[in-house]
């Protein structure tokens, strides 16, 4: 990770000082994260690809729009992450690179031939709950039906 950005992000999210670099974290399929651990705790900065225009205006008010519904379907107790934000802006654009910082979770994905069937429907009654509740955010289009 760039050095210049590490220390901007930093600042600007107020994460502390790094105990240790930055350690790249693989599986993602188009940005890059990496785990910043510091002494006030531990992160993940998403690091958005080159190929994301962040010159558009609407790619920006997307990233920013998604961070809002997560962290609305949070306060809803709806289990989840949110990227951290500074003055209600998620998304930190530094020398053309776009960055999204979440709090550290210790996680494990699980294969597909690892899910059992309490699990699902587990995912299954959250699925449920996103769908019950009416989220009224700017940005957010009413659906259409055809009728």
């Amino acid at each position: 990770m760039n050095q210049t950005h590490l220390k901007h992000i930093s600042q600007h999210f107020d994460l502390g000082t790094p105990t240790q670099a930055p350690t790249r974290v693989h599986g993602g399929l188009l940005h890059i994260m990496w785990r910043l651990d510091t002494d006030k705790g531990s992160y993940a900065i998403k690091q958005l690809s080159k190929d994301i225009d962040l010159q558009n205006e609407q790619v920006i008010k997307n990233y920013e729009l998604s961070e809002q519904i997560a962290s609305s379907f949070i306060a809803q107790n709806i289990p989840g992450a949110c990227a951290l934000s500074q003055s209600d802006k998620h998304l930190l654009i530094t020398d053309g690179y776009g960055y999204l910082v979440y709090p550290w979770v210790n996680a494990k994905a699980l294969d597909k031939d690892e899910m059992n069937e309490g699990q699902a429907l587990v995912i299954a009654r959250i699925l449920a709950k996103m769908h019950l509740i009416n989220l009224c955010i700017e940005g957010i289009d009413q659906p259409e039906f055809d009728s």
